[in-house]
């Protein structure tokens, strides 16, 4: 950064602990192409209840519907920090690639809370976190583990 910039390290770090450079991470964010807007408006437009048009627009209640969203997680970073005492052994990080490292996948189902008459919650509203996974013997026998086990 010091010869991109065409000065000494030195000054460099100064500028920075000055506050004259500052560090900045950037994340990358999709761009809306117009078809997309379009269809985020038309699904707005379908939310608003049509009893309501003619006199005060109104969007129709939620509370039958139960939303659903998946997530992917690495099974483990690439880099991790951990703290332990001196005596401690350091924990074994393995991984065939730090190219393909192995995701896992969950979905999750929530709905809106449900309250009875004394305002006592019924019903939370979490349905579930549910992984997507599955299980099957294994073909061959390797040094990890023996044919037909899971």
């Amino acid at each position: 950064m010091s010869i991109a910039l065409g000065m000494a390290k030195s000054t460099l770090h100064r500028s920075v602990k000055e506050g004259a450079i500052r560090a900045h991470s950037n994340v990358i964010k999709p761009e809306f192409t117009t078809e997309n807007m379009k269809s985020r408006l038309r699904f707005c437009l379908s939310m608003i209840d049509p009893g309501t048009i003619s006199t005060n627009p109104m969007f129709m209640y939620m509370y039958n519907h139960i939303h659903i969203d998946e997530k992917w997680f690495f099974m483990t970073k690439t880099s991790e920090k951990f703290y332990h005492l001196l005596e401690d052994i350091d924990p074994l990080h393995t991984c065939k690639s730090k190219k393909f490292i192995t995701k896992i996948m969950f979905m999750a189902a929530v709905a809106h809370p449900r309250y009875g008459g004394s305002n006592n919650e019924e019903f939370s509203g979490k349905i579930g976190v549910f992984p997507f996974i599955y299980k099957e013997p294994a073909k061959k026998k390797s040094k990890n583990h023996e044919a037909g086990t899971l």
